[in-house]
């Protein structure tokens, strides 16, 4: 494959959009995927030269594997409607046998419920602990068909099983060893608590001999783990993504390291296979002054309407907190629109103008906004408000934007975590 290549198809199937790519990644990352790419000219270079189509076999990627089954913790979220849902399956519950066989590895279970959601019927059934319930439930479960499969990205991130509507976080308690595994030959025991992991990338003779020699190994700082930092998940997805050579050091709770080198799994693939996808864009150009003020027009409505639209989303909690930026942030979109030309910058700049219009017009006190709803209150009563109901609630208006500037500023400068 080469830089510019665009994938039209899988196995047959066409790709209109990235979902259609990665339907075929989720439901098929045990198989080998026979890719077809358009590339425009011999080197993918130049718009202006014939574009020619090419299949290209992409065989599963084995997932890399330490040995190590650690103590998979309670259900932390069931999705409404979901299969889960259905069955009975509630927050709390743990999942500890699948058509009566023990959960091989909790990172393990998402690819292996998947595996049973494509024979026929596609029913399971689950061996559940439910707190306060003394005897394991049985209950069948039709998983469905999930067209999608979702990564721990991020730190707090837990494992989520789209076939079955769950997800739950990994404890950093050692469960159980697998035989012959790197785990295995380091000494690693049932009950051995790992505090903190470090991959540490290859050394540079490595990368020669893996043919990656101009490549610059990236440094990941450490992974913390504690009963309040979750992070098994997130470390597991980064060893994926890792460069080939990289080792993993463990940090136990005793004060032991060890460092293991990964192994690839034998039968438990990773649907990603590798590919690296850049945001098609399109630019809209207006054929008359007539369009372009009706363009405009456009824009600057969708970008007074946003903060409504942003408010709705995060009082409804489809949108956290912690996504807001502040002065740091809008410095960075500003540098990169410019970077992407002048329409862009124009663009973002009307967008922040819009933004602080809305903004600056609602009702809170200190504020435009909060000064209208002052003279209509005395526009109404034929009074102003007293004296001492305004400055109260000219320091609350006040502290709350003094607040948020804060909590953005942290978000912006690392000292409060986005996720």
């Amino acid at each position: 494959f080469q830089g510019g290549d665009r994938i039209v198809g899988v196995d047959g199937r066409p790709v209109r959009i990235y979902a259609d790519y990665h339907a075929q990644e989720a439901l098929h990352s045990d198989k080998t995927l026979r890719i077809t790419v358009e590339r425009t000219g011999p080197n993918g270079e130049g718009p202006g030269d014939a574009t020619r189509r090419l299949s290209i076999d992409v065989a599963p990627r084995p997932v890399r594997t330490l040995g190590l089954v650690l103590a998979a913790a309670p259900l932390s979220a069931v999705q409404p409607d979901s299969p889960a849902a259905r069955a009975g399956i509630h927050p709390g519950d743990r999942i500890s046998r699948v058509d009566g066989q023990p959960v091989e590895d909790p990172m393990r279970l998402p690819f292996q419920l998947r595996r049973l959601s494509q024979r026929p019927g596609a029913a399971v059934k689950l061996t559940i602990q439910r707190p306060q319930v003394a005897e394991p439930l049985e209950l069948t479960v039709t998983l469905r068909q999930a067209p999608w499969y979702e990564q721990p990205l991020f730190i707090g991130n837990g494992v989520s099983v789209p076939v079955l509507g769950v997800a739950y976080q990994v404890e950093n308690v050692i469960e159980a060893i697998e035989p012959d595994s790197p785990a295995a030959a380091a000494g690693l025991k049932p009950g051995d608590r790992v505090v903190e992991a470090e991959i540490v990338p290859p050394d540079a003779e490595t990368l020669e001999a893996e043919d990656l020699g101009d490549y610059e190994a990236p440094s990941t700082p450490p992974f913390q783990f504690a009963e309040d930092k979750p992070n098994w998940p997130s470390f597991f997805y980064a060893l994926q993504e890792s460069l080939p050579g990289s080792r993993v050091k463990l940090t136990l709770d005793d004060g032991r390291t060890v460092t293991l080198k990964p192994a690839r799994a034998k039968d438990w693939f990773n649907p990603n296979r590798g590919f690296l996808f850049e945001p098609e864009g399109f630019v809209l150009r207006a054929s008359s002054a007539a369009e372009a003020f009706r363009l405009g027009g456009a824009e600057t409505a969708r970008a007074l309407t946003l903060v409504f639209r942003f408010l709705h989303k995060l009082g409804t909690k489809q949108v956290s907190p912690r996504a807001l930026g502040g002065p740091v942030s809008i410095a960075k979109i500003a540098y990169r629109s410019a970077e992407r030309g002048i329409p862009d910058l124009l663009i973002f700049l009307c967008l922040i103008s819009a933004n602080l219009a809305v903004i600056n017009f609602l009702p809170i006190p200190v504020l435009d906004g909060g000064h209208m709803v002052f003279l209509s209150y005395e526009g109404i009563c034929g009074k102003p408000p007293s004296e001492r109901i305004y400055v109260m609630l000219s320091y609350l208006g006040l502290i709350l934007i003094i607040g948020l500037m804060i909590f953005v500023t942290g978000l912006d400068i690392g000292c409060i975590a986005r996720h």
